[in-house]
């Protein structure tokens, strides 16, 4: 297992572990250069970000922090931040990011896992967890939660956010649909039975054109999720991403909402945001840079889900 680590922390590879997905330092520069993608910027960070401002006498958990950017946001809103993440080469990035962010003095930065808060009861006015669960193998995920709650003032609110409709190819729309799912399969074809997670790397990377799509091991094949029927709570996945393929694991838009429930929490309000028409697309991207344009699927389905809860007074 060791050596494992050291190699993939050395060549950047992406895989799944016991504890959720490790990034290599390669592919921590590329998740802290993409962040959420051009989709993200879009139809997920705006749907959070009104929940970390003004957060003057307030304590903020950023859980899962990555490199730190919504830690460094929250700061620069008046809040009293802890961030924590369970890899090392996250937190090397978060650390660097505070200081040239000048918010160091307002940031504590922990290694530690997310399923195990290193925090007191009812420590936290807010907590953010920004497309963290996904990264959780089923043990943790249900547990991440219930230390959220567990960490969390009575009546605290929570913020998360997931990745959605994962049987659905989000493209940048330089492809035609047949054309992007031509391509998929061509490059499908190319892997071996039961590939290596580098092998699955290199080969889905060659989907420029795909910014959000998620498979899956099926009879010894990666394969597209087509239908989230046929996938598992918790199943291993794969999801090609812009610029970066990164291992997950597959919970659905239901089973959040029930683990919520089961933790002690109640559901404000839930985004699932997308164009409300053709027009607004095309309107968007007549103004948008190439790299940020996005394809048809984003008019009837959603990248992102937000989910905003409140726990239950005790």
């Amino acid at each position: 297992m060791w050596l494992l680590l050291v190699l993939h922390a050395y060549f950047g590879f992406i895989c799944h572990t016991d504890n959720g997905t490790r990034y290599g330092e390669k592919a921590v520069n590329a998740y802290a250069e993409t962040n959420h993608g051009p989709d993200g910027s879009l139809f997920l960070d705006p749907y959070f970000k009104p929940d970390i401002e003004h957060l003057e006498h307030q304590t903020v958990l950023d859980a899962g922090c990555g490199a730190g950017p919504w830690s460094i946001y929250a700061a620069k809103q008046g809040g009293e931040v802890y961030a924590i993440d369970i890899q090392e080469e996250m937190i090397q990035a978060a650390r660097k990011a505070v200081q040239i962010a000048g918010v160091a003095d307002q940031v504590t930065i922990n290694q530690g896992d997310v399923a195990r808060l290193p925090y007191e009861e009812n420590f936290f006015d807010k907590v953010i967890s920004i497309c963290v669960g996904c990264n959780l193998p089923f043990p943790s995920f249900e547990k991440h939660f219930s230390e959220i709650q567990r960490t969390l003032k009575d009546n605290g609110i929570a913020i998360i956010g997931a990745p959605s409709s994962l049987d659905v190819v989000f493209s940048n729309g330089s492809k035609t649909d047949i054309e992007v799912f031509f391509h998929i399969q061509e490059v499908l074809n190319q892997l071996p039975d039961n590939p290596s997670s580098e092998e699955i790397s290199e080969k889905l990377n060659q989907l420029e054109e795909v910014l959000s799509a998620s498979f899956y091991i099926k009879n010894n094949r990666l394969s597209l999720i087509a239908n989230e029927k046929g996938v598992t709570q918790g199943e291993k996945i794969w999801r090609k991403l812009s610029k970066l393929v990164v291992p997950n694991h597959y919970y659905s838009n239901d089973f959040y909402v029930d683990v919520f429930d089961r933790c002690g929490f109640d559901v404000q309000k839930i985004d699932l945001p997308h164009f409300t028409s053709e027009n607004s697309r095309l309107e968007y991207n007549e103004k948008a840079s190439p790299s940020s344009r996005l394809g048809r699927a984003y008019v009837t389905d959603s990248s992102f889900i937000i989910f905003h809860i409140k726990k239950r007074q005790q």
